[in-house]
């Protein structure tokens, strides 16, 4: 027995501190307690050292109560802005604002249009959750393509630099990323949700890159030549 107790190198299990669910991760090599707070439903976890007691588990997740609880509420606020089920009454955010969502079945040509302030998804209701996620994830790249080229026009002309390609990708935890070598800009497909001014921010943040490769003093001293407010712009981005 004592045999076998040697070679076990983790324990996974569950621990209900209060109304909250932790799930906690005993490992080999690990020194101390973690904990964290993960999307789209602020679910908690902790790993710590394989020989760490339950008590001490507990204890620490108390005495972080407050951030597990403010934590949480982000999280969940985050999953609202960025997660859709696509069931009729939703929220559904566009360009910061919040639209009602409003699932009309169709076997004919699918199609999304916004009225006042619903967002009409025209769609087969027997398609699965991750069809309809595309076609709403192709209708929304369109969208801040649309948007993207106009800032794009005018930015390279006031910041005298232009990159090969810009495109958007589906990102969960960057806003966008610049390839100098390549002269390639990644944006994300979320930036959609977020007031429009976000997307100038990070356009500029990601082509600034192009003039000043690293995170500098040079580098913010760009960014804020061009976009004096952008401290908070990028608050925006963190809400």
């Amino acid at each position: 027995m004592k045999n076998m107790a040697r070679n076990i190198s983790k324990i996974s299990k569950i621990l209900m501190v209060g109304d909250l669910e932790v799930n906690v991760t005993k490992k080999k090599g690990i020194k101390n307690i973690y904990l964290k707070v993960k999307p789209p439903f602020g679910d908690i976890f902790v790993s710590c050292p394989l020989n760490c007691p339950d008590k001490s588990i507990v204890d620490f997740v108390l005495l972080k109560l407050n951030f597990v609880i403010k934590a949480k509420q982000n999280v969940l606020r985050n999953a609202e802005q960025f997660y859709t089920k696509f069931e009729s009454g939703e929220k559904i955010y566009l360009w910061g604002q919040v639209f009602n969502l409003l699932i009309v079945d169709t076997k004919k040509r699918t199609s999304i249009q916004l009225r006042e302030d619903n967002l009409i998804f025209n769609v087969d209701k027997d398609l699965d959750q991750n069809t309809k996620e595309k076609i709403f994830n192709n209708w929304s790249k369109k969208i801040l393509m649309y948007e993207m080229k106009k800032l794009i026009k005018d930015l390279e002309g006031i910041m005298s630099v232009k990159a090969n390609e810009y495109r958007i990708r589906n990102m969960k935890t960057k806003w966008g990323t610049c390839n100098v070598d390549k002269k390639r800009i990644w944006i994300s497909l979320r930036l959609v949700k977020k007031p429009i001014a976000c997307l100038l921010y990070v356009l500029i943040h990601e082509m600034t890159h192009l003039i000043e490769q690293n995170h500098t003093k040079k580098f913010y001293k760009i960014v804020e030549h061009f976009l004096p407010n952008w401290k908070e712009i990028n608050k925006l981005l963190k809400q």
